[in-house]
């Protein structure tokens, strides 16, 4: 039993070096992937000057279609550009919701005012307004202009609305994540 354990530890150790010592040819595609062959005609004739005799160990560590460092920093390179444009694009979307909403909230804000102004123009520093000869009640200029000005104010929070629902729908177009529209 002894005896057969190291007839086997024998044969393996003499096996070691026979297999290590097989040819093993490195050689680098166009798009930077390395491979590894022991077949010689099957490297590309494009290649073949260029292929390296190797030992095979790094077969064992690296799998046979591994980039270079090369082709490892320029797919690098390009995630890092496309991670950047992402995020100006992100930002620019961010910015474009962010000015929709607060327009929206300043109108809001100014109608809200406006109308608390036109229930009781004594609040806010105006007067009633005027009594005619005839003991009717004429609104002052300044009563008016508040007037006018909610009207407009009204026409424009409508037309903020539209604003950005056209912007989300352009965003939902272009399939914008939802975060982003906030």
């Amino acid at each position: 039993m002894m005896r057969n354990a190291l007839l086997s530890l024998a044969v393996l150790l003499f096996a070691i070096p026979v297999a290590s010592a097989q040819t093993v040819y490195r050689w680098v595609d166009d798009e930077g992937e390395i491979h590894y062959t022991d077949d010689k005609k099957s490297i590309p004739a494009d290649k073949l000057k260029a292929a390296e005799v190797t030992k095979g160990v790094e077969i064992g560590i690296a799998p046979s279609n591994t980039k270079t460092p090369a082709a490892t920093a320029a797919a690098q390179a390009d995630d890092d550009a496309a991670e950047k444009a992402r995020l100006v694009e992100e930002r620019e979307w961010r910015s474009r919701f962010k000015e929709k909403h607060a327009r929206i909230e300043r109108l809001e804000k100014a109608i809200l005012m406006d109308r608390k102004i036109l229930q009781d123009p004594g609040s806010a520093g105006l007067p009633v307004g005027r009594v005619d000869r005839r003991g009717m009640v004429q609104p002052l200029p300044e009563v008016e202009a508040v007037k006018k000005r909610l009207e407009s104010e009204e026409k424009d929070l409508l037309k903020a609305r539209e604003d950005l629902n056209d912007l989300d729908r352009e965003a939902a177009s272009k399939a914008i994540p939802l975060e982003w529209r906030r």
